[in-house]
């Protein structure tokens, strides 16, 4: 998915709206060595921003002005004429395309960084660096609701909770190489249950507390949500999706500062 730069197209529009008056005002002179070197920069910028954005026939015409500026005998009027016409390209370029608007609260899910370009995990790097298994997954639960596709939120998720759910076995020694979850939180029930009894393995501080509560709650989400997902007739809308994402998210976060892959 392209990136595109709102705030750059409105700056080259701008600028040659500007270029454009300036040709306008002394239409039959010749451009002068300073215009031409004023002119001569600002094609650059334009067709870096144009580059961007991949306005291709634009930048093909941004060059051939450039060349064209080498023309001793060029006078405004011609300059105006391209500059008419590179807006006719610009034009066209974004006449092929569909942009999309991403709300400014959401952007950073879309982009998974902050202005400065600085990496910004959705579920925090604690997450990412206890989980590398579920980044993928996190990453694109984010962007699919940023883009307003709920249900695919939900889905990915639900993939998320599942590498959370093999984490937390694998930490009480059970086996979880892709079972079912009812098989995976049977045996972590079981095991749960066995160490409360065994007075040979005792918990550690509230470790029980820790597990027996990370197994109801992935239980709950089995039923209320991962079940349900994984049939066709399941749609979201977006409160929903919203509030499973932060759920998901927070559970995560939990599980993150007790166990790892």
């Amino acid at each position: 998915m392209l990136r595109f730069y709102a705030e750059k197209f409105v700056a080259v529009a701008a600028e040659v709206a500007d270029l454009k008056a300036r040709a306008d005002a002394n239409f039959e002179s010749p451009v002068l060595p300073e215009m031409k070197d004023l002119f001569f920069q600002r094609l650059k910028t334009f067709a870096a921003h144009l580059q961007e954005i991949r306005f291709t026939n634009s930048v093909l015409h941004c060059d051939r002005m450039a060349n064209e500026l080498n023309n001793p005998g060029m006078r405004m009027l011609d300059l105006h004429s391209s500059l008419r016409e590179l807006s006719n390209r610009i034009h066209d370029d974004a006449r092929q395309r569909i942009y999309f608007e991403i709300p400014p609260i959401q952007a950073h899910l879309l982009l998974q960084s902050d202005q400065d370009g600085v990496r910004m995990p959705a579920f925090g790097i604690e997450v990412d660096e206890a989980f590398p298994s579920a980044v993928i997954d996190i990453e694109e639960s984010a962007k699919c609701w940023a883009c307003g596709r709920s249900t695919a939120c939900v889905l990915h998720a639900m993939r998320v909770m599942e590498v959370g759910l093999r984490a937390l076995a694998q930490t009480l020694g059970i086996s979880a190489a892709r079972p079912s979850w009812d098989s995976v939180l049977d045996k972590i029930d079981k095991e749960i249950t066995k160490r409360n009894n065994d007075t040979s393995k005792l918990w550690h501080g509230d470790e029980e507390t820790f597990f027996a509560d990370a197994s109801a709650r992935l239980r709950a989400v089995k039923a209320a949500w991962r079940n349900p997902v994984m049939h066709v007739d399941s749609r979201y809308n977006e409160s929903v999706a919203i509030e499973i994402y932060s759920h998901v998210g927070a559970f995560m976060k939990v599980l993150a500062t007790r166990i790892k892959e």
